[in-house]
């Protein structure tokens, strides 16, 4: 799970939103299961600092409009939306 929220917090310019979209369809593939653990993205984003907060906010945005806008699977679309609500309500 960490492979998918980790480079979330890279320099917006060195993220790549397609990255983290094989990083969810290895974990779906090699845990097969299709749910996220959100508590473990909650103690992820507890632990970021107000700048990390802000990139992590920023590449979310951009690996929403990613997803959304090229031919990505509409169960990876669900978690990415999922992963995004959850940033923005914790």
């Amino acid at each position: 799970m960490r492979d998918v929220y980790q480079p979330l917090t890279l320099d917006a310019d060195k993220y790549k939103p397609e990255r983290t979209v094989d990083s969810i369809e290895r974990y779906i593939r090699d845990n097969s299961i299709q749910r996220i653990l959100y508590s473990e993205i909650s103690a992820f984003i507890v632990g970021l600092s107000e700048n990390e907060r802000a990139t992590v906010s920023t590449n979310l945005d951009r690996l929403v409009s990613y997803v959304l806008d090229n031919a990505i699977s509409t169960d990876i679309q669900k978690i990415i939306i999922k992963i995004y609500d959850h940033f923005n309500s914790t």
